[in-house]
């Protein structure tokens, strides 16, 4: 293996944790940047191409993109790495960033959000839906995509300064009429490292904002509908009032759908209730082994032959293990050591050179297997309860969803079979975290058992999960 060659190109490959398939279906450019240009250059050349400086100049487009800095001080574009997802997560996704409507209601405005831990793909996965949205071309597909962020963009950030107001509506104003005049900074390429926007101290009431921002966009991007992405949305201001109101103005205007990401769920907006403005989550797509393998030999067990059962199982263990550190360690994969790679190797090689023995090659399978899981070690965050959490691991529907007035963090969508309706649950990882709190419930007892062994395997080197199980299980 040539370790270094490998490095070279999984790093940007692994910053965002998740990537898309290099080989993806429908003939798709491997990179969302070009899939991004592409979109780019139709609306420059299209009948009412967009007047804003942002959107008809490629290098200050690509400029305004996500990026970050590795360890070493090197700077990724984020765009310009490979995206793996299921089609079927992504698919989702899309849907759920162009919905205009929640549970059949045009009369509520929505702020959408995805969460999830830090490098989980959250902020690659809009741009790359926004690319599906285009290329789908249905009747609701956006046209543009612009991103904004808080925090983490290498400086490429933006913030209010200013003192805000004390009362509640009086700071959502604010926020509001912050938003528009960022929006017109951002689509004019004004945009400056650690660009701070003084909060207006006798701000104009959200409707007049809402109308300002209307007529700027019909100025500067005539045509088509907009995605626009504000990431890590709490570093926007101290005020949560402020953030409401920022992120409501954007959610009023019929062309744009606005999206949120960050570490926890969004809080600022209400779930869907009595308020015009309510919350909606969407589900971030999770990272597909499957096709991780298929691209990277790296990750695979060479010349193995599983001859019994219990090694295919160990097996499908071993992938489990591998897609779960990359929902917390996948940045941190590319620096396995030479040494490390050769481990699964060697015994890959050993299991080919005796295949006809086989104590022997029982026993260099396990060594292999036992020498991997320790290179994927799964982190598992601190407990925290949750009275949803039994109904989580169950799925929950999309009203039952609605109506749950817990923050969810990593929700991801399971899709319909023939026997059940599609229902929302949270991710693996924080599945494992959650406490369900003390109602009297018998399945209360039950999810904490099922919960604390799961947590020994995963974080031990448990090579086979049947293990010390007893045979009903």
């Amino acid at each position: 293996i040539d370790v270094k060659a490998m490095r070279a190109w999984i790093v940007p490959a692994c910053v965002s944790r998740v990537a898309w398939s290099l080989a993806a279906p429908g003939g798709r450019d491997r990179l969302p940047k070009l899939r991004l240009k592409s979109q780019f250059e139709k609306n420059l050349n299209s009948a009412n191409p967009p007047k804003a400086k942002l959107l008809s100049n490629w290098q200050a487009y690509e400029d305004h993109l996500p990026v970050r800095v590795l360890d070493d001080g090197q700077v990724v574009k984020l765009c310009e790495c490979p995206y793996w997802a299921r089609d079927e997560d992504m698919d989702k996704m899309v849907k759920a960033l162009e919905e205009t409507k929640i549970n059949d209601d045009t009369s509520r405005f929505r702020v959408k959000y995805g969460s999830g831990p830090s490098r989980s793909g959250k902020t690659s996965s809009i741009a790359v839906a926004f690319c599906e949205s285009v290329e789908r071309n249905s009747t609701k597909a956006f046209r543009h995509y612009v991103y904004m962020s808080c925090d983490n963009n290498n400086l490429k950030n933006f913030r209010d300064k200013g003192k805000f107001a004390e009362r509640p509506s009086d700071a959502q104003d604010q926020g509001a009429a912050f938003m528009v005049e960022a929006i017109e900074l951002f689509l004019n390429g004004k945009l400056t490292i650690g660009m701070k926007i003084p909060l207006q101290q006798e701000p104009v009431a959200l409707e007049v904002s809402v109308a300002k921002l209307t007529r700027l966009l019909d100025e500067l991007v005539p045509e088509g509908r907009i995605l626009i992405h504000i990431d890590e949305h709490r570093k926007m201001s101290d005020s949560a009032d402020v953030r409401r109101g920022a992120m409501s103005v954007l959610a009023y205007i019929k062309r744009v759908e606005v999206v949120v990401t960050f570490v926890e769920p969004l809080d600022e907006i209400p779930a869907v209730g009595s308020s015009a403005i309510c919350r909606w989550p969407v589900s971030i797509p999770l990272v597909d082994v499957i096709r991780l393998l298929e691209e990277y030999s790296a990750f695979k067990f060479p010349n193995i032959s599983f001859t019994l059962d219990y090694q295919k199982r160990c097996y499908g263990w071993y992938l489990l293990r591998l897609g779960l550190a990359m929902r917390t360690k996948l940045a941190e994969i590319h620096t396995m050591t030479e040494a490390g790679m050769n481990i699964l190797h060697a015994y890959g090689n050993a299991t080919a050179l005796a295949p006809s023995d086989p104590a022997q090659n029982k026993s260099a399978v396990d060594k292999a297997f036992e020498e991997c899981l320790k290179l994927y070690p799964v982190d598992i965050r601190k407990a925290f309860e949750k009275r949803s959490a039994v109904d989580l691991l169950l799925g929950v529907n999309n009203d039952t969803l609605a109506a749950l007035d817990e923050k969810i963090n990593g929700l991801v969508v399971i899709p319909p079979t023939t026997s059940m309706k599609e229902v929302y649950s949270a991710d693996i990882l924080t599945l494992l975290a959650m406490k369900q709190k003390d109602d009297g419930s018998s399945l209360r007892t039950v999810f904490a058992q099922g919960r604390n062994r799961f947590k020994e395997f995963l974080t031990g080197d448990v090579v086979d999960i049947l293990s010390a199980t007893p045979l009903e299980a």
